[in-house]
């Protein structure tokens, strides 16, 4: 569903002063359903499987205490062959803007949520498209710590959408318009943002001399790489 003069009162609710959106889109619900949810229930078949031959193997031996203790087995299992069912629902919910200020994911399959990115911080897109013009559009990448160690990464972005080129085209000219919109007085007051190089999911980004991964500040690429690598050395990656 490309831009048009009909919009959404949730997307309304979410502009800002000024804000007005340039492109509206819903992704495609099965491919949604598909893209999200197909590898979880392949996963759960074997799980659950193996879970229901737990509990009446037990209960055939007899033994209650083994079939209880399989039965959250089986409902984990059960969640995990409705997982395209969830997200096909998801998907259903979710709406996709590309607005003169930023871009926004509205979605959430209890509660709503909202996603926003500024034009700095979209990265280099990643285009999937199908023959008949569909596709997903991948503009950032989530970096998270879990608490067992290791980092999580994720990739956002507007996913299964019917006209994936075009959200592509407006992406582009709102990438563009947030590096032209910096002001003299801003680039004068601070360096202005260079390349960004990625290594090992890891931004790296030239601002003025120095190379900055995160809220760290190192005088050159090698230094910055070598901060990486010693981060992933202790995740155990």
């Amino acid at each position: 569903m490309a831009h048009g003069s009909f919009i959404p009162a949730a997307v309304s609710r979410q502009m800002r002063s000024r804000e007005k959106p340039l492109w509206i889109g819903k992704p495609i619900p099965l491919k949604f359903a598909i893209k999200e949810g197909w590898a979880t229930f392949v996963f759960g078949l074997p799980w659950t499987a193996a879970a229901v031959y737990w509990v009446f193997a037990a209960m055939g031996s007899g033994n209650m205490i083994f079939a209880l203790i399989g039965v959250p087995l089986v409902a984990i299992g059960l969640y995990f062959l409705t997982t395209p069912l969830q997200e096909y629902k998801r998907a259903r919910r979710t709406i996709y803007i590309v607005s003169n200020q930023r871009l926004i994911i509205l979605n959430g399959l209890w509660r709503p949520t909202v996603e926003s990115f500024a034009p700095s911080k979209i990265g280099s897109l990643e285009i999937d498209a199908a023959q008949d013009g569909s596709g997903s559009i991948i503009f950032h990448e989530r970096r998270e710590w879990r608490k067992n160690g290791g980092w999580f990464f994720s990739k956002i972005g507007f996913k299964a959408i019917p006209r994936v080129r075009e959200a592509e085209d407006q992406i582009l000219k709102l990438k563009g318009q947030g590096r032209r919109e910096k002001s003299p007085k801003a680039s004068a007051q601070e360096p202005s943002p260079g390349p960004v190089e990625y290594y090992r999911g890891y931004e790296i980004e030239r601002i003025g001399d120095n190379c900055c991964v995160g809220n760290d500040t190192f005088a050159d690429s090698a230094s910055a790489k070598a901060h990486i690598d010693a981060n992933w050395a202790r995740s155990g990656q």
